[in-house]
């Protein structure tokens, strides 16, 4: 059962703010140690509603499959991601029209620059700068702690302060706040954890969850069978006309 869309927004949105986030962070540890004991599955197969608006994303918006990635800046299986994947995936696919790829924040709590970092970012996506401090900070991913975030987006004293005072700021938090929220909604747990299906629209996201970093070959051949599941529905629809 689908929560309606408003209700499910108004949810996220709160605890976004800050209201479900101490609970969320407590919830998280007592689910990894139960699922660490019991053997618990803990991640869902399939996600039917994931609220995309307004976050990161490169590709085209009428690119007919959708990848979304939760991911945390200082997760070392996020960097192979970046560095592994991330770039044939752009190359081959997001350059081409073929996918619209889209970053959620789930900064874990026991990677302490992470947060920050994931704010510092948000603070780059005002200036058009997102992808670049994106990419930055997950190649210098080893210098988070001794430089931090905000260093590693932008050499410029003065670029770095804007960008910590905008960090800083409450509506900031509530953006990554709000990523944390949904991932907490949607049983995602770990970092990289990726949603991949046919595109549904701008504002929301569909599809097969599938946790953990993969090499490239694996990758591609969820997105290929995400663009075939694309494809026959547009047939599909097609015919029925």
């Amino acid at each position: 059962v689908l929560m309606p869309t408003l209700p499910r927004q108004v949810a996220v949105f709160l605890l976004g703010l800050g209201l479900g986030v101490s609970i969320t962070l407590g919830i998280d540890q007592l689910t990894f140690k139960k699922a660490r004991t019991e053997n618990e599955p803990t991640v869902p197969s399939r996600i039917e509603e994931l609220m995309i608006d307004g976050s990161p994303a490169l590709g085209p918006l009428d690119a007919p499959v959708t990848v979304v990635e939760f991911s945390d800046f200082e997760c070392p299986y996020c960097r192979r991601f970046h560095d592994e994947v991330l770039k044939p995936l752009k190359r081959e696919y997001i350059d081409k029209g073929r996918v619209r790829f889209i970053h959620k924040d789930l900064p874990l709590p026991f990677h302490r620059e992470a947060d920050l970092a994931a704010r510092v970012a948000r603070c780059s996506q005002s200036e058009n700068q997102y992808w670049q401090t994106y990419t930055r900070l997950f190649e210098r991913q080893s210098c988070l702690t001794c430089e931090g975030a905000a260093a590693i987006a932008d050499p410029d004293p003065e670029a770095q302060k804007r960008l910590n005072n905008c960090a800083d700021e409450a509506s900031t938090r509530t953006l990554v706040n709000t990523d944390r929220s949904e991932a907490e909604l949607n049983g995602i747990r770990a970092t990289p954890t990726f949603i991949i299906g046919p595109t549904v629209g701008p504002d929301t996201h569909k599809g097969q969850v599938h946790e953990g970093a993969m090499p490239w070959p694996a990758f591609r051949r969820l997105v290929d069978q995400a663009l075939t599941q694309a494809t026959s529905s547009v047939d599909t629809n097609t015919e029925a006309r």
